[in-house]
């Protein structure tokens, strides 16, 4: 799941906030299982993972990838990413 949200979120790129939110809930929703959820679901799944993990970097006007959903869509290695957010703490 992690893999592919940063996937996703590093797809997206630097959006308006709005725009950016829209398409990322997109590809929320086209994970397995989740076609059917609430958009609630959908947007703590969004929110709680950007936050717990700096997968989004928020401005005034836009969000974009963070440093470390790029790094995990580059590698696709979960191990590195946690060691470097363990790091990080």
């Amino acid at each position: 799941m992690l893999i592919y949200v940063a996937e996703e979120i590093s797809r997206v790129g630097e959006k308006q906030i709005d725009e950016f939110v829209e398409e990322v809930n997109a590809a929320l929703f086209r994970y397995p299982g989740n076609a059917h959820r609430e958009l609630k679901t959908i947007n703590n799944w969004r929110t709680e993972i950007s936050a717990l993990f700096g997968f989004i970097e928020h401005t005034e006007t836009t969000d974009k990838p963070g440093r470390r959903a790029i790094e995990l869509a580059e590698s696709g290695d979960l191990v590195e990413c946690f060691k470097i957010f363990l790091y990080n703490f």
